[in-house]
């Protein structure tokens, strides 16, 4: 009996298989871009430093899944007092720190400091990058989130979320998700 000693895959095999894998992720993947609402106020050209959006805005999106407290604050886990929110203030601290106070009328529920590291300041708004991050729901993957504040014509705060990563769904199946959404917030009259 002979022993078996066969060849590690050569150049073809390995682009054979790399084809298989991007091909794969590319079935497997989901992409969803949602377009800037036409019935909604054209947005601004932000100021050159951004602080344009600072004021105060209503916790009111019609896309309640993302309450704008949740998304400015940076918290995943929805809390009980978050629940509470009715608005949200948004100022510039000293040394162009980015302070976001989320409010029950006249009670403080929580309050995030953005340093000027955490944000950065493009043709569109101000950017808050969450960075990357595990995902611990079914997909076992990294994944990265992305808020842009903007501020549009009628006063109103617009954040465009955009969420991208990829990973293993049930440790077996590769995917690939790219998405943007927007959600806006009437300014607190």
């Amino acid at each position: 009996m002979g022993v078996n000693r066969s060849k590690p895959a050569g150049p073809q095999m390995r682009v054979k298989i790399l084809l298989l894998i991007c091909l794969s992720i590319i079935l497997c993947s989901c992409t969803f871009h949602e377009q800037y609402p036409p019935d909604w106020a054209p947005l601004v050209k932000p100021s050159k430093d951004c602080w344009t959006i600072t004021g105060m805005y209503n916790d009111d999106s019609s896309k309640k899944q993302h309450p704008l407290s949740y998304v400015l604050t940076g918290t995943r886990v929805k809390s009980p007092d978050l629940n509470k929110s009715n608005y949200v203030q948004i100022n510039k601290g000293d040394n162009d720190v980015l302070i976001v106070t989320v409010w029950n009328e006249n009670t403080r529920l929580a309050e995030k400091i953005y340093k000027k590291d955490d944000y950065t300041c493009s043709d569109e708004g101000i950017e808050i990058s969450k960075g990357v991050e595990v995902i611990p729901e079914v997909i076992l993957g990294l994944g990265r989130d992305k808020y842009t504040l903007m501020r549009a014509a009628d006063g109103a705060l617009v954040v465009m979320y955009g969420s991208s990563g990829f990973g293993l769904f049930g440790a077996l199946i590769p995917v690939a998700v790219d998405e943007i959404h927007y959600y806006k917030y009437s300014q607190k009259k």
